[in-house]
């Protein structure tokens, strides 16, 4: 009652009234209806309760509600109304509250893209379903969807005892990428990167050579010897392989020349 809004705020695009009164000889109207869009009490106690704007700049930021009614991301109770006063963006002057006094408990966006990252609640029971963050770090733990289909695929807990059963991936980094959208907006995890654990492949022949750099095959010898053959890619051995063919031309020759006489 300080002459100073605190809730239900909206900005009015056009005056349109609704009445023409008169008081005292002077005619003024009144008895516009207009909808609030951000920070809503809906049980009048003075505590907003969904589409709380915490910042200034007249969005929404936690308790976000769909339907007009009830929250689905971004979820925090809100005990105590405290709001940091008079704050004036362009001709406007209302109350706000601070974004270090309110952090959401569930449905959190860590990298401000507006998708939840951790700790996300897809039924609305208030407890956390996937991307489950239980140290507060900033990664999820247990319970990751990477896909976007509100399932969890790595580190799942089976028995929910906070430790991952199945799937069991260390992550250090939460990489959010693919910005699933059913039934809510929300970031899964980037799994694109290749996991050296995986890879049982050897891309070495026993030669010791990359495949593919050497076109001969090879034959290994005894002693941990061996021999390539048919190598157009090595000179040496290309060369090697010439001469030992002239010379057995020329003794086929001088045989046969010396057989003759």
């Amino acid at each position: 009652n300080d002459g100073k809004p605190d809730l239900n705020l909206v900005q009015l695009k056009s005056w349109k009234p609704s009445k023409c009164v008169t008081v005292n000889g002077v005619q003024y109207a009144s008895g516009i209806t207009a909808k609030p869009e951000i920070n809503i009490d809906l049980d009048n106690d003075g505590i907003p309760d969904i589409n709380i704007d915490n910042k200034g700049d007249f969005k929404p930021h936690i308790n976000i509600s769909k339907d007009g009614k009830t929250p689905h991301i971004n979820i925090v109770e809100i005990h105590d109304w405290n709001p940091g006063k008079d704050y004036k963006p362009g001709n406007l002057l209302y109350d706000t509250i601070g974004p270090d006094d309110i952090q959401p408990e569930l449905n959190i966006d860590t990298d401000g893209d507006g998708y939840p990252d951790l700790n996300l609640d897809l039924d609305g029971d208030g407890k956390a379903d996937i991307n489950v963050d239980l140290d507060g770090d900033g990664i999820p733990d247990v319970d990751i969807d990477s896909t976007g289909d509100g399932k969890p695929d790595v580190n799942v807990d089976e028995d929910g005892d906070g430790v991952p059963d199945t799937n069991i991936k260390d992550i250090t980094e939460w990489k959010p990428e693919h910005n699933a959208k059913d039934p809510f907006p929300y970031d899964t995890m980037n799994f694109d990167e290749d996991d050296p654990d995986d890879s049982d492949s050897d891309d070495s022949d026993p030669s010791g050579k990359p495949n593919g750099e050497v076109q001969g095959s090879y034959y290994p010898g005894d002693n941990g010897g061996g021999a390539l053959t048919g190598d157009t890619s090595n000179p040496l051995l290309y060369a090697g392989l010439s001469f030992t063919s002239l010379g057995i031309v020329c003794f086929l020759l001088y045989k046969h020349t010396h057989s003759n006489k």
